[in-house]
């Protein structure tokens, strides 16, 4: 599945592939790499490293990881009885160590204390509605 710039302003262009990338939801694969996005979207990797940085205010992996915990987020919102290792594995970082960590760093808590704020919501939500 190839979402291609086209030739010329590739700058200009690059918001609106990446829009569609993460609409899709192509961040979730694990093992995603800049050159693999690269290639995907058709621009030299170079190139879109120095969009994230100075256009963005963010490297690749902060921006991967940004989105794929802001999914997670939503995963465990909807579903608060779902294991947090589950939830890693669709988000695309198996690895439960690098979950915890990046999951932390960028939510301010960690994945469980973050469910059971979601289902302290639901639980509050509830009871006003009895």
């Amino acid at each position: 599945m190839m979402l291609k710039v086209k030739s010329g302003k590739k700058m200009e262009q690059i918001p609106a592939v990446l829009g569609e990338w993460t609409a899709r939801k192509l961040y979730c694969v694990p093992g995603v790499s800049i050159k693999s996005l690269s290639t995907q979207i058709g621009i030299n990797s170079n190139y879109l490293s120095f969009y994230f940085n100075h256009v963005l205010g963010a490297n690749f992996h902060q921006w991967l990881y940004t989105l794929r915990i802001e999914e997670a987020k939503r995963i465990i919102l909807h579903n608060p009885g779902v294991k947090i290792s589950e939830v890693a594995s669709a988000v695309g970082i198996p690895v439960i160590y690098n979950f915890s960590r990046w999951f932390k760093s960028i939510a301010g808590m960690t994945a469980v204390t973050w469910r059971n704020m979601c289902r302290a919501e639901i639980a509050e939500k509830s009871e006003k509605k009895s």
